[in-house]
């Protein structure tokens, strides 16, 4: 895994990223900016972080591994990304980085931004959470894991089915913004 975890929304690349490293609300977003539209200050936890967990919580062949699951497999993924740790390392650049938005405002919000969300087939509005009025590092570390188990929810996943999406084999990023 590549071991920056973190893309800021006003990022002034010329190339921006794939809708799969940061997710469809976030590509979107970007977008935006890019034209000049006023986005809230934020960044987005790239969905690499969430494969990674993922992986270590099912095991590095997920995506094969997806196709045997059933409900009750669904919400055992759901209870340990709940409950899982997210390794120092990117805890730390996490934050280091949410300082940089609370120096301005200190009440944040996360949003969800799945890979399949917002695009052409189907927008997912409503469906994976979001969590607004944040401002302390043990409710935002909570919110991400429980934003990444809203991927795996039964609303979530029968919304998909409706339009042919195989949501296990998604990737969800989580945008981090100042809330406005």
């Amino acid at each position: 895994m590549n071991n920056r975890i973190i893309y800021w929304i006003d990022n002034n690349e010329n190339s921006p990223p794939s809708r799969k490293m940061v997710g469809g609300k976030a590509f979107n977003l970007i977008k935006l900016d890019k034209l000049g539209v006023s986005v809230p200050r934020g960044f987005i936890i790239k969905t690499s972080l969430f494969k990674s967990i993922i992986e270590n919580i099912i095991g590095s062949d997920f995506h094969e591994n997806n196709k045997l699951m059933n409900a009750k497999s669904i919400d055992h993924v759901r209870l340990k990304l709940i409950n899982c740790s997210i390794p120092d390392q990117y805890q730390r650049e996490i934050l280091f980085n949410l300082k940089k938005i609370q120096k301005h405002n200190p009440s944040i919000c996360l949003r969800s931004s799945n890979s399949v969300e917002d695009s052409g087939n189907a927008s997912f509005a409503g469906q994976f959470l979001s969590i607004l009025n944040l401002r302390e590092w043990y409710d935002i570390v909570e919110g991400i894991k429980k934003i990444w188990a809203s991927n795996f929810s039964i609303n979530a996943i029968s919304y998909a089915n409706h339009f042919g999406i195989d949501l296990l084999e998604s990737e969800m990023a989580i945008i981090i913004q100042e809330l406005v």
